[in-house]
């Protein structure tokens, strides 16, 4: 089984791309998969098939196939939890090791959970949709800044890692009109600092980025979301050399020629739920002085390293 990893930050077009993988009859879509282990703390969760998590075909045999695997101690999934944002917020080596040790093992719980629920997590997913490629958009924001270099320790399979990158005052003219959760209510709710915490969260995900796919070298890859909405062929091409696929089926549904592949997304952006329109816009709305100046001390200067590495 191979993992093709989504990086970057939200807003960037990582369920789109996702969605449109999963268009491929090896590719099974799988959504921001990093948020599993918090939805069973709280006991919610959907998937974009309208299911519970738990209730789902695809994702309730791979709960049941994780929990069977385990002890029934309580909070299990608590514990996981901890142990997984230790690992995918400092990596998978010696410091997070140790903090895993103090923090995981002082609950009274085992350690070690992280790898053998990816393992199985996974392999199941891909068995129950008949896929050899699972896609995940779980990003390399705030909590999961170097999940693609923890997984790809754990997992038995090749990590294949696509840096997604938007023109970051797109983004913020995304985030202006609220998250994925008031939208989908159809709710106004102001957070402080907004625009503020994008371009710094936009920074921070893409620089995390960079270093997994420096790590990660010859296994990565990075497409910019202004070129995939306007040239799609090309940009899926790319991806489908890297997972060593024909990229076929794809383009098929890309031309109108095929419908949509029911997908089995994890709980996060409302575009999961909707009809896969192709295509999108690369239009940039005007800007305050105040997001100039944002942008051009958190962003410019690593927007130009990354055209440099895309050259």
């Amino acid at each position: 089984m191979k993992l093709i990893y989504i990086g970057g930050f939200g807003r960037s077009g990582s369920t789109y791309l996702d969605l449109l993988l999963g268009q491929h009859s090896k590719i099974a879509s799988g959504g921001e998969i990093v948020n599993l282990p918090e939805l069973q703390c709280k006991k919610r969760g959907v998937c974009s098939c309208g299911c519970g998590l738990s209730e789902c075909p695809v994702w309730g045999k791979g709960i049941k196939s994780v929990l069977q695997d385990q002890e029934k101690t309580p909070g299990y999934w608590l514990s996981l939890k901890l142990e997984a944002r230790l690992k995918e917020v400092f990596g998978n080596n010696i410091l997070s090791s140790l903090l895993v040790s103090v923090f995981v093992r002082r609950g009274g719980n085992k350690v070690g959970k992280y790898g053998r629920y990816n393992r199985l997590l996974f392999s199941q997913l891909a068995k129950h949709q008949g896929a050899d490629v699972i896609v995940d958009s779980s990003k390399t924001t705030y909590f999961s800044l170097f999940r693609p270099l923890s997984l790809s320790r754990e997992l038995e399979g090749e990590l294949l890692f696509v840096h997604l990158v938007r023109d970051p005052l797109a983004v913020i003219s995304s985030l202006k009109k609220g998250t994925n959760k008031a939208l989908v209510a159809g709710e106004v709710r102001p957070r402080r600092f907004k625009v503020l915490r994008g371009f710094v969260g936009w920074m921070l995900a893409n620089v995390a980025a960079l270093i997994n796919a420096t790590v990660l070298k010859e296994r990565s890859i990075l497409i910019r979301y202004e070129d995939l909405v306007r040239d799609p062929k090309s940009e899926i091409s790319k991806i489908a050399i890297l997972a060593d696929l024909d990229p076929v089926d794809i383009f098929e549904f890309i031309d109108g020629k095929k419908v949509q592949v029911p997908s089995h997304l994890c709980e996060g952006n409302r575009m999961g739920k909707e009809a896969l329109k192709v295509g999108g816009s690369t239009w940039i709305p005007d800007i305050t002085v105040k997001e100039k100046i944002y942008y051009f001390i958190f962003c410019s200067w690593l927007e130009l390293l990354l055209r440099i590495k895309r050259v």
